[in-house]
């Protein structure tokens, strides 16, 4: 008992939490469950109330509302915890809702190492769930931190972890998993010349978003074997845009001056009379090595409204957001450099939307 009394210390569990029966665990279980539905399902019912008052799911699920729900939430979250510290402090709404949109969910085992100390840097880190132990060699009282007592006057909160990697700096502790747990990765690896004492954190902020773009546009068959180099000029000529739900991105007959990737959220394209014909959906920081057969992508992230670019025509359909929605825009004045980056980019563009035509002629739509 006294070992599973220590263990219990380390870990920041009570010694009644190591005793507990099966049926006492599974009850607990249940009830966080039951806190977690409570958090998330009055915004997942919010986003399928306005997606049914436009026109209904047109293929999105309650399901894929309330993953993007999660997700939208995690993502808020990850912003409040970023602002919380002092490097992050100056940094606008927008610039916050960009660096937390950076971020690759994760999950680690009990026990599962993050990081040594010692090694080199190349990502940082916010805890969205459960504890981790911090230990430095030579200091004898390691540091927990836990989800659930982080937060303003000892509340849950996410914790903010590894910020040496903003410093090109190696690692300063070692991070244990005290438990199952979730975690928001920031990798910083592609962030080059990173370096947090020599710029400030807008331009950091937004070093690491792009390199965040760079490896989801990297996943995409639009842009398979283009070189690193390559994809890096490309980042900066897409702008980030983010809308509400219910907002008409485009409508028919409008010109075509932009080609559009579908970040995060979902985005219904519907005919002239208004019927929805195909609905594209994608969760933020999840793209890679994930097929989007559906959406006529292949790989990786939505591509919607190029045809009318490359054809320099009119809107042939309308595409409204369904959710609250990210999207990375290429403008038309863009779309030159954009050639000269990839002169194949047009034929790129053709091939993925003779995929999605046979995809759509497979589900008959």
């Amino acid at each position: 008992m006294a070992m599973a009394t220590a263990e219990a210390e380390r870990a920041g569990v009570s010694e009644v939490d190591v005793i507990a029966t099966p049926a006492q665990k599974e009850a607990r279980r249940l009830r966080q469950l039951r806190a977690k539905v409570r958090r998330l399902l009055p915004e997942a019912m919010r986003l399928a109330a306005q997606n049914a008052k436009y026109g209904g799911t047109g293929g999105a699920t309650l399901k894929d509302l309330a993953k993007l729900a999660r997700v939208a939430v995690e993502i808020r979250k990850a912003a409040e915890a970023l602002k919380q510290s002092e490097l992050f402090a100056d940094l606008g709404e927008m610039q916050l809702s960009m660096m937390a949109s950076a971020g690759k969910r994760r999950r680690q085992q009990r026990y599962d190492v993050i990081y040594r100390e010692g090694a080199p840097s190349h990502a940082f880190y916010v805890l969205t769930r459960g504890s981790v132990l911090e230990s430095v060699v030579g200091k004898p009282d390691p540091v927990v931190h836990d989800v659930r007592n982080s937060g303003p006057s000892g509340g849950r909160g996410y914790v903010l972890l590894g910020m040496e990697a903003l410093f090109g700096q190696a690692r300063a502790s070692t991070l244990e998993a005290l438990e199952n747990i979730e975690l928001i990765k920031f990798s910083t690896a592609n962030a080059e010349g990173l370096n947090m004492s020599e710029q400030n954190a807008v331009k950091v902020a937004q070093k690491v978003f792009d390199a965040f773009v760079e490896g989801e546009l990297a996943c995409m068959s639009l842009f398979r074997g283009l070189p690193n180099k390559t994809l890096k000029a490309i980042v900066p000529l897409f702008t980030l845009e983010e809308h509400e739900a219910a907002v008409k991105i485009f409508d028919y007959g409008m010109p075509g001056d932009k080609v559009y990737i579908l970040f995060h959220g979902s985005v219904s394209m519907r005919k002239r009379d208004g019927t929805v014909f195909a609905t594209l959906v994608a969760e933020q920081g999840q793209s890679a090595g994930k097929g989007s057969a559906d959406q006529g992508v292949g790989v990786g992230l939505p591509v919607f409204g190029e045809m009318a670019m490359i054809d320099r025509s009119t809107r042939m359909a309308a595409a409204v957001t369904a959710t609250a929605t990210k999207l990375l825009v290429l403008p038309v004045e863009q779309f030159a450099a954009c050639m000269l980056l990839v002169p194949d980019i047009k034929s790129r563009l053709r091939r993925l939307k003779d995929v999605r035509h046979v995809t759509n002629a497979r589900r008959g739509t």
